[in-house]
């Protein structure tokens, strides 16, 4: 799973396993009547489950220039940004 800021100075990325999970009572207490868009038939929709995910690294990216800087970095493979990784 990666994540980035709306301004693209920032990145986070977690790595791990995922299962899906079947637990209705969790479900109940997680659902909301908006979730009805994507699982027409609520909480008896067959398509419905339950993601954990058991995060193993995350890693995260903050890169001062902005856009510019960023790509310049990719290009070049330079690095003037803050980089981080944390072993779970």
């Amino acid at each position: 799973m990666t994540a980035q800021s709306a301004d693209l100075k920032s990145f986070l990325a977690l790595r791990g396993f995922g299962y899906m999970v079947v637990d209705e009572a969790k479900n109940a207490a997680l659902w909301n009547p908006a979730y009805t868009a994507w699982f027409p038939k609520g909480l008896n929709d067959p398509e419905l489950a339950l993601l954990r995910v058991e995060t193993q690294t995350a890693e995260y990216w903050a890169s001062p220039g902005g856009v510019v800087t960023y790509l310049y970095n990719l290009v070049t493979g330079g690095r003037s940004d803050e980089h981080a990784r944390l072993e779970l």
